[in-house]
């Protein structure tokens, strides 16, 4: 086999040559090479001579071209793109091919004896098109009878990657060298290849990358600003007055249309036409049944290569075929698994969570936000939306660069992708359910941080091999975190030491339960961090690292790097309770962790007593001016500290006063180092932590369940003082991140229950109920929570029950605050009120640090016998707001978290002279169901901190109460007890409560009294059961579609109310008892 290489680049070492001496490398037989530029040639005179005398007459080295022309098996044509065209060089030996020409055309006969193949190899950079070069070089290669051209070969993208690194361009090189070998096509059958028909390639296609195919979308990209994204095909896309893409996202929009996914617009995909890449698809993996055909896993860190081997080899350990696609960008890579059937998302993402958890034991470096890297990437359909979108591979533009295609394990692109996806296997239903139950024994996301109350770090269950591989000895530095030396350990242990600071996030799972949007809500949060020599953890994982390295047998070696500070004089001038006492010995003990203590147990002054304990320099965290006061105040009061002030130097003018208790905050910073309070935001700056905070012994955050903020979290990662303690009244998040505050500050270390010291109070604890009617009147159904937030704020009958019951206050010498959300709620409020008291005041926040503490002064210097109401926002109040003469607390807004509402009530739990019982007035709008189930929450809250309801003399039974266990022995004597009527209303009954059922109806039956059960509608096999035993005993009942309360109402006066459901069995569950006519007959009447 001989080759003639016609080479029309100037440059002998350019991108042209790398590709022609790679090729040349490749083919079999005799090589030769013409180099335009080197070579002895001539461009055609248009003598005529080829016409007339057959022959070309210049002398030049041409006529070796003609004799290596008429020898040679295959040709190939290689030019870098000059103005679209061919080199002038390469133009000029062209021209020299009218003999050829002349041969066919005017003697009807071919010089050349044989057909010949053709491979043609261009390069270029930028935005050049190879399309016009590519058909000239066509046309020069058949006048010399080349019948078989391979398809363009070449890299067009030199300017920013050399054809030496270009993967494409390479992987064309050697697909060419196998057709100019004559390697002939195995013998296939079914299999696609690069020659067989675009038909026969888009429903292999179609085959393997199934999603929805009722709609799609595809890549746009705005030349103005350069941005791109991906947007569903619509047939009413941008129309006028129907399309408002703008305003509203498209799965959501009335008018949307989506277009079907269809052959021809796969086609245009694998084509490639467009240059920005807008006929790239995004294929939507989630079916409408929450089903997958397959799933990908992403990886685009800086390390992705190890990262998706590390994943594959996990994959092969298990038999399980996987794919690399490297993705669009280049930057990235895709792992693909293929499924014989459609899975259930959930346990598509299970296993792709088991074998990225397999693979971090192997490779500790891969990080938590690989799992949220999955397509798809949550279990189920988020209300209103498609679900994450993947970028098809194989588009013709990516594809010239060497991305979007699959790729062997050294990253080298097969030679013929088509052939490669022919071959790829899939795995069933079956063989997923074995994996994930062998893969994800305890948990697909392996062992992170978990919350065990009132276990030691030590004794905690144990759910992995302990057998880590772990050093005779392990190095650690404590400093402002722990830093774990990684020599000698290995990666299971690295791995397994880096989860010590994750936690799966709590956000994440109620977004996805909601079937909300998962976006940017990581499935794990961790505050570790890591560089090539040590693993970085926070002080507070410091007993479950001892724990790992202990239960391996290994020693730890400690090198303290904490700054324990300066000695200060300071003395505790107070007195403590011995649960005070208790909690300051308990807290001294180590050198961090959180004193969890309700509202007005005294931790300002407890921290006071931990400070006169350490005797070192301190620095006190607090987030707002009002606590910052607060701890000025406190302080002065409870620390004697005999530390002499620095020399003021000798100035004019007024001397600035000093004190051994600084600021930091507030427009102040007269810091002296003894013992300073700061506010958290005058410490940080456009990400930069103050140095300050490295310069103290002891660091004491107050309300830490703060922590979690990122200005917070961000300062504690620099404190390295020797000890680090935290206070609050709330170690329980809303957000479920409480984590970060025991990560940062250490664990619970003392604990005073609000329910336990509720009792040590000398006043009692009371909750009234207020039920009201409010019932918003519209017939959107859509309305929002905000919008709902401002009805009940503008609703007079409920303002005007609300300003009726302050008034009662009042009458009884109370002294009343109304905490509302809305500062416009309070200002309704104030009109109405303006006149009841001595004195009303609305507190917001609103205003200059100076007005608020004036207006905070006037408050405290009013005398007891003058009455006053105050109306406060609760953001306000919620936090270091102090008035201990308060005693009433009217809660005018929903809340749901029970930390608010201990941050509420507190404010009424300050001893106070004369002070007997506080009352908590509740106003519960169950008529909306979403505040129904705030209020429900509330009821959990309130037993948690002591709270009872009070007698009434009206209920005849002889009692009022909360319950949250035991109630089932009342509650059957109490309808037993019933003389006229029991209704009951639940939306599930348990199975193990339906013999209770019949006997209450059959008993209640035999007195001739009234006994019906409203049960909630539904479609499962136990619902139609339970229809069928209350038809079967006759038992009187009507089903309703939609019922929120789960509620008992006997004789239209006694009420049993449950937070959850009365008739079964729940481990958090809170009811109440009480006698309210008006509220059973609201009740009955919505139920009815």
């Amino acid at each position: 086999m001989k080759t003639l290489i016609i080479n029309g680049s100037p440059r002998s070492n350019g991108n042209t040559s790398v590709l022609i001496e790679t090729l040349k490398n490749k083919l079999s037989g005799e090589i030769k090479q013409i180099d335009c530029y080197t070579a002895n040639l001539m461009p055609c005179r248009d003598c005529g001579s080829c016409k007339n005398e057959k022959r070309c007459i210049i002398s030049d080295d041409m006529q070796e071209v003609y004799s290596n022309i008429d020898e040679c098996d295959n040709i190939v044509i290689a030019s870098p793109i000059f103005y679209s065209e061919l080199t002038g060089k390469l133009l000029d030996l062209a021209s020299r091919f009218q003999i050829y020409y002349n041969a066919r055309a005017l003697r009807g006969a071919d010089v050349i004896s044989k057909p010949k193949k053709g491979v043609v190899v261009l390069t270029a950079g930028g935005s050049t098109k190879p399309d016009k070069a590519y058909d000239t070089a066509k046309l020069i290669l058949h006048e010399i009878n080349v019948t078989d051209i391979y398809p363009l070969v070449g890299s067009f993208a030199t300017d920013s990657i050399p054809a030496s690194e270009d993967l494409n361009a390479l992987a064309q090189i050697s697909e060419a060298a196998d057709f100019l070998n004559n390697i002939p096509e195995p013998e296939t059958g079914d299999i696609i290849n690069r020659y067989s028909t675009p038909d026969e390639k888009i429903k292999l296609y179609r085959s393997l990358f199934k999603g929805r195919d009722d709609v799609y979308s595809l890549r746009w990209f705005n030349t103005k600003t350069g941005r791109s994204g991906y947007s569903p095909v619509c047939a009413n896309k941008w129309i006028p007055g129907i399309c408002d893409m703008s305003k509203v996202k498209c799965p959501s929009c009335p008018n949307r249309a989506p277009l079907a996914l269809t052959d021809k617009a796969i086609y245009d995909h694998l084509c490639g036409k467009d240059e920005l890449c807008r006929d790239v698809i995004g294929l939507y993996p989630m079916l409408t049944d929450e089903t997958v055909w397959f799933l990908a896993i992403d990886f685009d860190d800086n390390d992705w290569k190890n990262d998706v081997l590390a994943v594959k080899n996990a994959c092969n350990d298990q038999d399980i075929p996987s794919y690399i696609e490297r993705s669009r960008s280049g930057e990235g890579a895709h792992l693909w698994i293929f499924f014989e059937e459609p899975i259930t998302a959930k346990k598509s993402r299970k296993l792709g969570s088991c074998l990225l958890t397999e693979a971090m034991n192997k490779r500790h470096e891969i990080k938590f936000k690989s799992y949220d890297r999955m397509f798809p990437n949550q279990d189920t359909m988020p209300e209103g939306g498609y679900g994450n979108l993947i970028a098809l591979p194989l588009q013709k533009q990516a594809v010239k660069k060497g991305n979007s295609v699959f790729v062997d394990d050294d990253f080298v692109p097969y030679p013929d992708q088509w052939s490669f996806l022919s071959s790829v296997k899939k795995i069933n239903n079956e063989f997923a359910d074995k994996l994930i139950s062998l893969l994800g024994v305890n948990h697909e996301l392996g062992e992170l941080y978990t919350e065990e109350k009132n276990v030691e770090p030590w004794e905690r269950q144990i759910f992995f091999d302990e057998k880590l591989g772990l050093p005779e000895t392990v190095n650690i530095v404590i400093a402002n975190m722990l830093y774990i030396r990684k020599d000698n350990i290995s990666q299971k242990a690295l791995n397994r030491i880096k989860r010590l600071a994750a936690f799966k996030n709590p956000d994440f799972y109620k977004a996805q339960a909601l079937r909300l949007s998962t976006h940017d809500k990581p499935r794990i949060i961790t505050l570790a961090d890591e560089d090539d020599n040590y693993i970085m953890l926070p002080r507070g994982c410091y007993e479950d690292l001892y724990g790992i390295v202990s239960r391996n047998c290994s020693k730890v070696n400690i090198t303290d790097k904490r700054n324990y500070g300066r000695t200060i004089d300071v003395i505790f001038n107070g007195t403590l309770r011995n649960d005070q006492s208790d909690a300051v010995n308990e807290m001294i003990r180590h050198n961090c962790g959180v004193l969890a203590a309700t509202t007005a147990f005294g931790k300002t002054v407890t921290a006071a007593a931990i400070i006169a304990e350490k005797q070192v320099n301190t620095l006190i965290l607090v987030h707002t001016q009002a606590l910052l006061s607060q701890w000025k105040h406190a302080l002065s009061e409870f620390l004697v500290v005999n530390e002499k002030l620095p020399e003021q130097p000798h100035k004019k003018g007024r001397k600035k006063q000093l004190s051994v208790i600084g600021q930091i905050g507030a427009g102040k910073r007269s810091s002296l180092g003894i013992i300073d309070i700061a506010v958290i935001q005058s410490l940080i700056r456009d990400n930069e932590v103050d140095d300050i905070v490295k310069n103290y012994g002891m660091v004491i955050v107050d309300e830490c369940h703060h922590v979690s903020a990122y200005s917070f979290e961000t300062i504690l990662r620099e404190v390295n003082a020797g000890y680090v303690y935290g206070l609050t009244a709330t170690p329980k998040r809303s957000d479920g991140h409480q984590p970060i505050i025991f990560m940062q500050c250490g664990k619970i270390r003392y604990t005073a229950n609000a329910k336990e010291y509720a009792l040590k109070h000398s006043f009692d604890h009371i909750l009234v109920p207020r039920f009201t009617k409010f019932c918003p009147d519209t017939a959107d159904n859509h309305i929002t929570i905000t919008q709902m937030y401002k009805l009940i704020s503008e609703s007079t009958y409920r303002n005007n029950m609300i300003a009726d019951d302050v008034r009662d206050a009042i009458k009884q010498k109370r002294n009343p605050i109304v905490i509302s959300e809305r500062l416009s709620h309070l200002e309704t409020l104030y009109d109405i009120l303006k006149d009841v008291a001595d004195h009303i005041f609305v507190l917001s926040g609103q205003g200059t640090a100076k007005s608020k503490r004036e207006l905070l002064d006037r408050i405290r210097n009013i005398p007891d016998s003058e009455s006053v109401i105050l109306l406060a926002t609760g953001k306000y109040v919620g936090e270091g707001f102090d008035e201990p003469r308060l005693d009433m607390l009217f809660l005018v807004s929903p809340i749901s978290w029970s930390g608010t509402l201990s941050q509420y009530v507190g404010r009424l739990h300050r001893e106070y002279n004369n002070k007997t019982s506080v009352i908590v007035y509740d106003y519960a709008d169950i008529k909306v169901p979403v505040f129904e189930k705030m209020y429900k929450k509330r009821l959990k809250g309130y037993a948690g901190l002591g709270y009872r309801l009070n007698s009434n003399s009206d209920d005849e039974s002889g009692y009022r109460t909360i319950y949250t266990e035991n109630f089932e022995n009342d509650l059957i004597r109490d309808v037993l007890s019933a003389e006229r009527s029991v209704y009951i209303s639940a939306s599930y009954i348990g199975s193990g409560k339906i013999k209770t059922i019949i006997r209450l109806a059959q008993e209640s039956y035999l007195k001739g009294i009234v006994f019906k059960i409203i049960i909630k509608k539904g479609d499962t096999a136990y619902y139609n059961k339970l229809i069928s035993i209350f038809a079967e005993n006759n038992i009187d009942f009507i089903t309703k579609n939609k019922l929120t309360n789960s509620n008992v109402i006997l004789d239209g006066k006694t009420v049993w109310y449950s937070s959850g459901e009365l008739f079964y069995n729940s481990d958090d569950e809170c009811v109440l008892r009480i006698t309210d006519e008006l509220l059973a007959s609201e009740l009955i009447e919505n139920i009815r």
